[in-house]
């Protein structure tokens, strides 16, 4: 778990500090609005790493107030809570990272639990096409290697 837990981080950091050069939706804005690439990435690499582990990724929904509601995206493995972009929401100050899961999280109800890898299918063939997901997936991998 204690490598998990450093993974995270290091990615956070690698997401903090090449957001803009990355060619992930919505990245320009780290870490709003990224959850979806961040989970998706973050939850990919997880499962390379480490293929035994049950990672799964989370889209929640919320209601903010009467003309605002959204959906956040999270990753959960073996049971435990990874926000790499918790912290854009006032309730967190920083990224969620190997928290126990409850029924909410930062006030968002599970809306859909989706195995990694089913969701991956889901993410190119909607959000970021094949050609564009791997060179990010190569960079961030390589980048994670330099940290080792």
């Amino acid at each position: 778990m204690d490598n998990l837990i450093k993974l995270a981080l290091r990615l956070r950091v690698i997401f903090e500090e090449n957001h803009k050069e990355l060619d992930i939706p919505f990245f320009y804005s780290f870490p709003q609005n990224c959850c979806e690439g961040a989970s998706i990435y973050f939850g990919h690499i997880a499962k390379v790493m480490y293929p035994d582990a049950d990672i799964k990724i989370i889209k929640g929904f919320r209601v903010f107030d009467e003309d605002d509601e959204g959906y956040h995206f999270w990753v959960e493995i073996d049971g435990r809570v990874y926000d790499l972009t918790s912290d854009q929401f006032v309730e967190s100050t920083e990224p969620v990272i190997n928290k126990k899961v409850t029924g909410k999280h930062i006030e968002f109800r599970v809306e859909e639990r989706q195995n990694v890898s089913d969701f991956l299918l889901y993410y190119i063939d909607n959000r970021l096409d094949l050609k564009r997901f791997l060179p990010v997936r190569e960079k961030l991998l390589s980048t994670l290697k330099a940290y080792v």
